[in-house]
Parts: structure tokens; sequence; C-alpha cells
């Protein structure tokens, strides 16, 4: 695991004496030499929300095909090491590239469309919001977009960054007094020129009006963009100034997707000194992919704390994860692992491919 310069901050508050009054209600407390008296609900103790971001998730055909048993779907496998590392969190966002439409037939690249037990996974994962703005966006057309959206929040996961309107885009979480609000957008759609009015699209006008909007209603915001040239690790000087920008407007945190590779990370000074976390693209979660570095990725994991009307960031970390592929009793296996994970693996694949497991994830 690896952790920003800027690490926690831990504040504590010293000479704090309390004590009750039955009849008043009341507590009293000491600071400076001046007592005071102040009632209970004026008293804010910290407030915390854990939240967990990942990168792409999506179902290339071997994987549906492998997780088919007996005729029925069950992809809780591919999650289940994953699975105590992201139910923790009150918050846990994935990018989906591709549908999930019912009404249409199951299919894999360039048109991804995936089983409805897809999203039962995720869920029984820790899941609770899924991204759903990216280059796929549109692949069974908007219809299936409608019904992957319906699909999704009929199992209880927010949507985020598709829609009607603007509101139902946006994802607004409240946990324990903490409002959070996500946005997200994607930089193109495959076979389409446009959003069709139902996929935010980036653009930093509307952007702008985007967060302005959302930071009235919430105490934290988050931007994920769906972003970059697929499986190149590097991060272009458009990328760096667009999210840069992002932050200046006011973002609290910005993640991102569809490189399919890890890119670095920074903590930005904004122009009205704020520190903003950024990740440039946490790569693969779950794919089949088979090119340089796209069975690596990033959880990137944190805590939001609010006293007395006062929000930060704290613990916040970045941990490395591995997209683990092997046969067994004739079947295609792919798993999440993270580092720990990767020894009881061993005796299940190939010397040549544990050791660059190790070395990949190592280099992290």
């Amino acid at each position: 695991m690896k952790r920003l310069g800027w690490g926690i901050v831990f504040i504590s508050l010293l000479a704090i004496l309390t004590s009750c009054s039955d009849k008043q209600n009341q507590a009293i407390y000491t600071i400076n030499n001046k007592s005071q008296i102040i009632k209970p609900e004026e008293i804010e103790d910290e407030r915390v929300a854990k939240i967990a971001l990942v990168g792409d998730v999506i179902f290339h055909l071997p994987i549906i095909e492998s997780y088919k048993i007996n005729q029925v779907y069950d992809f809780k496998g591919c999650f289940e090491d994953i699975k105590e590392l992201i139910k923790e969190n009150d918050i846990a966002i994935f990018n989906l590239d591709g549908n999930i439409d019912e009404t249409k037939k199951i299919s894999g690249y360039p048109r991804f469309n995936a089983p409805v037990e897809v999203i039962d996974a995720l869920k029984w994962t820790g899941f609770n919001g899924v991204v759903l703005a990216n280059n796929h966006s549109l692949d069974t057309e908007i219809n299936g977009l409608k019904n992957t959206v319906k699909n999704f929040q009929s199992k209880g996961l927010k949507t985020i960054g598709v829609g009607d309107t603007k509101d139902s885009r946006a994802a607004m979480y409240e946990v324990d007094g903490i409002k959070i609000g996500i946005l997200a957008y994607t930089q193109f759609i495959n076979f389409h020129n446009s959003g069709l009015g139902y996929v935010n699209m980036i653009d930093l006008k509307n952007i702008e009006k985007d967060i302005n909007e959302i930071k009235k209603k919430c105490d934290f915001t988050i931007v994920y963009f769906h972003y970059g040239k697929e499986y190149e690790m590097n991060v272009e000087d458009e990328q760096k100034e667009l999210y840069r920008q992002v932050a200046d407007m006011g973002a609290d945190l910005i993640t991102s997707s569809h490189p399919h590779v890890v890119r670095p990370s920074e903590n930005y000074i904004t122009k009205d000194n704020r520190n903003v976390p950024i990740n440039y693209s946490l790569g693969n979660f779950l794919t089949n992919q088979n090119y340089n570095n796209t069975d690596i990725g990033e959880v990137v994991r944190f805590k939001v704390t609010k006293e007395n009307n006062k929000v930060k960031i704290v613990d916040y970390e970045i941990i490395p994860v591995y997209r683990l592929r092997y046969i067994e009793n004739n079947r295609l296996v792919v798993k999440v692992v993270y580092k720990e994970n990767i020894e009881n693996y061993k005796n299940k694949i190939k010397q040549e491919d544990y050791i660059y497991a190790l070395k990949q994830i190592n280099s992290r």
C-alpha cells in the first residue's frame, strides 16, 4: 500500500471536561479557563464516511461463459477474495463498460451486454454505485442503457453519469450526516457523436455548472472521468490540464478510468489552497484483457470526516490489485486479488505466471 505524502492529519482537542445536569440536560466543558454551558445537540462529534473507488469492470464473453454453471450465472467467485476490502466501505463505486439489458442478446466486444446476475455479484461484493458514463454507454443503444439503469437501480445501486435530467445523472449519498456528491463524465462514446442528451460528456462549462450546483447540496464532491488513450501509462498534458481545472472549479477528489492501465496519481494544490487527490487512471478492476499491464488495477480508499462543519480527507491510500486467471477443472477462473492473496494461488497457476504476478503488483 502507498500513501500520498500529505498523508493523514490528526487533530487533538485537549483540556475538555464534561459533566451533566439532569435538570437542564446540559454539558459543561472548559476551554481557555472559561466555563461554557452548551446543549448536547450543539456538540458535534467527528463523523466519518468510508469510500472506495475502483476502475473498469468489463465482462468479456470468456468470463461470462465460464461463470455459467448448470445454466445459471454466478459471478461472485470473481470477487470473493476482494469482498472484504470493498464491503467495509459506506460508499463503493466502479465503472462498468457496457450495458446490462436483458431484452437483448448477451454479447462481448465491441458492444458489451452482460447478464443481470452481474449486478447481484457486484452488490454482494459491497458496491453500491456504478459509473455508466463511458465509451460503451450506448453499446445496446439508448433503450438498452435505460434498461441498464433500471436494472441497477432496482437492485439498490446508484447510477452515475447517465439519466434523463442533470439531477438524475449525479449520485448523492449521506453517511453519518456527511453528504457526498458524485459526478461522472466521458470523453467520447463508441459509434455515437453525442450522449443523446442522456450521457454526461466532458464539457468544461457544463462540468463547472454541475459542480457549483452539487456543492450547494453536499459536503464533499467526487468527479469520476472516463478519459485518455488506451494502454498508455503516461498522463497526457491535456488530461493533467483538464483535471486540474476541474479541481480548481471545486471538486474535492478526482478519479479516472478508460486507459485500462494504471496511471500516476498526485496531490494537487488548487488556486484556493485545497489539497485535491487526482488519480489519472485506476486501471482495470476485472476484465479478460491480455495487453501489457491490463491485469493491474488500483483501489483508492479513504475516509471523509466532518467535525464542526469542517470536512477533510483522512486515511487516504492506494491499494494495488491483480486480475488473476487460471484453468481449474477445465474452466477459466478469473479473480480480483490483492497482494497478500496471490500466495494462496501459487499452486494453481504456472510458476512463470506466479513470478510475473508478484513482479507486477510489487512494482506498484
